[in-house]
């Protein structure tokens, strides 16, 4: 897509690789070439895309799931076998681990190029912290916390979405 696109180009639900080694999540290298492009990596919140540990665990599961479903082709029967294999999820990360990827994302590409894209409406787990959307100010007060500008801030809370999105409509048009 990089290769090929004349428009910014959006990660919506994707989180530093470097983190957490998931192959939703964005390499460096690639952080890097969304930044030259103008785009945005939009850090997602899903715990097994954040935590490195939830991350492997997450793509056993999946593999796990594909096999079970072949076994017992039944969804139902194949999320009952997984919960009793695999069980509860004591840590889902907290507030801080999410700006972790945001700052690692705005160390590679730049504070331009970091936004957020929590996954709220598809995820069944989310960091302490950010239960919800009315905990976004938890998100502002840890990057104020951690010496964030209010202008940067400002940018990974919807500037630079809104930016990228302006600019695919006027490459469209």
């Amino acid at each position: 897509a990089l290769d090929t696109t004349t428009a910014p180009l959006m990660a919506s639900h994707s989180s530093a690789h470097a983190l957490a080694p998931h192959p939703r999540n964005v390499p460096d290298e690639v952080i890097g070439r969304v930044a030259a492009n103008g785009g945005v990596i939009m850090v997602n919140f899903y715990p097994p895309f954040v935590l490195p540990e939830l991350a492997q665990r997450s793509l056993d599961m999946f593999e796990q799931s594909r096999l079970l479903m072949a076994e017992l082709g039944d969804e139902q029967a194949v999320d009952e076998e997984l919960q009793r294999r695999w069980g509860h999820v004591a840590d889902t990360g907290s507030v801080a681990t999410i700006v972790d990827h945001i700052e690692h994302v705005a160390r590679v590409g730049g504070a331009d190029h970091v936004g957020l894209g929590s996954d709220f409406d598809g995820i069944d787990m989310v960091p302490e912290g950010l239960e919800d959307v009315s905990c976004y100010p938890n998100i502002t007060a840890e990057l104020l916390r951690r010496s964030w500008n209010e202008s940067d801030t400002r940018k990974v809370l919807g500037e630079n979405a809104l930016r990228v999105l302006e600019a695919v409509e006027d490459a469209a048009s």
